[in-house]
């Protein structure tokens, strides 16, 4: 990202019966539900202790798209019910031409492969339209289901990051994954 090739706008994109479509203040109720549930963000650093928790959540990634810093997306079914997940670069580096992605999924949507394609469109859209050079995430070395999304799309573990985190239950570790482009087979 030498030259700034991050749209004005946030675009939607469809895949299979879901879409990523830009999070939005209306969103708070549905990312609330799912980050209140203490399985979805056991393995992460999310503490969510009220409704203004999500709603400086969605401020803060609003925020960070206006200085082209991140973005976020909800992942909808495509026929526009509830949110259902959200995804997103935490950390946009043109400099380097990197990113930094983390996403979460209600429970009731785990195991249906919609992860892995929210993050597979997710990873295309930031090599193709960003023209990043890597993307990463840092995962709970517990968090088995996250470090099988990110090993189906072809990121490698790179590392251990020692106490990266802060969760509820204090620090931990972290595993670094990378996928550098030339390493990308887009599997969508």
């Amino acid at each position: 990202m030498s030259h700034d090739r991050l749209p004005a706008d946030i675009p939607a994109i469809h895949f299979g019966d879901y879409l990523l479509r830009l999070l939005e203040p209306g969103d708070a109720a549905d990312l609330h539900a799912y980050w209140s549930d203490p399985q979805v963000t056991e393995f992460t650093s999310t503490v969510v202790n009220s409704m203004d928790d999500v709603t400086a959540a969605i401020q803060y990634s609003s925020d960070a798209f206006k200085s082209r810093s991140g973005l976020r997306w909800a992942i909808c079914p495509a026929d526009g019910g509830h949110m259902v997940g959200d995804c997103g670069y935490n950390q946009l580096d043109q400099r380097h031409n990197s990113g930094v992605i983390g996403y979460s999924l209600a429970k009731e949507h785990w195991g249906r492969g919609v992860a892995t394609r929210a993050v597979n469109e997710m990873v295309r859209w930031g090599f193709t339209t960003l023209d990043l050079h890597r993307i990463e995430a840092s995962v709970h070395p517990e968090n088995h289901r996250s470090c099988r999304v990110l090993e189906k799309l072809g990121f490698r573990r790179e590392g251990l990051l020692r106490d990266y985190r802060l969760g509820r239950n204090g620090y931990f570790d972290c595993i670094l994954f990378g996928l550098l482009r030339p390493e990308w087979t887009d599997t969508g």
